[in-house]
């Protein structure tokens, strides 16, 4: 099967949630697509409930790193058990989308934008959302066909808060890295 992709466009500390609806928004699919080409079949019946940001039992890994091209690492870091022991993910972090404005209109969103004692995004200094703002209801993480119908949208009213077709091409450079690295740096050594 071929896909409109380019593993470029995925970066360090992106969340699956983010990969999976830039995924989506590229090639016009849904949920049960990205799930039958991504995640093994004996798993398809328990993924429905499951959260594609906090859990990934549920993943092929080596299909999905084969499909996707991506670059040693960037699986792993879309993950917050990378950072979190698995006891700590109920309590410290947001069951919904929680999210930076300006890194979300760019088409990229964090797993450490999850975690509730982080306030600000780590390189745009400005206060993290948990709410759309157009709705003002919580936004689902979960891997589901209403969530997948319009990629980086808010499940409930479908306002959109990333346009591909219009997008500028976002690069992360040095400095939006060195933020986030400090604090994965920080978690991985605590976890060590």
């Amino acid at each position: 099967m071929y896909y409109c992709w380019d593993n470029k466009g995925v970066y360090r500390y992106e969340s699956f949630w983010s990969i999976t609806h830039k995924f989506s928004a590229l090639n016009a699919c849904q949920a049960t697509e990205i799930a039958s080409n991504f995640i093994g079949k004996r798993k398809l019946a328990n993924l429905w409930d499951d959260t594609t940001v906090i859990k990934k039992p549920w993943l092929d890994h080596e299909k999905i790193k084969s499909a996707l091209h991506l670059r040693e690492g960037l699986l792993e870091e879309a993950f917050l058990v990378n950072f979190l022991f698995e006891d700590e993910i109920n309590w410290f972090t947001c069951q919904t989308l929680r999210f930076c404005p300006i890194c979300i209109s760019k088409g990229f969103h964090s797993v450490v934008h999850q975690m509730v004692f982080f306030k600000q995004c780590p390189f745009h200094r400005i206060d993290l959302k948990e709410t759309c703002p157009h709705c003002h209801q919580p936004i689902s993480m979960h891997f589901n066909q209403r969530d997948f119908k319009n990629p980086y949208s808010c499940s409930q009213c479908h306002h959109r808060f990333f346009h591909p077709s219009c997008a500028e091409i976002w690069i992360p450079g040095g400095s939006f890295y060195r933020s986030f690295d400090e604090i994965a740096g920080l978690l991985k050594r605590r976890k060590a």
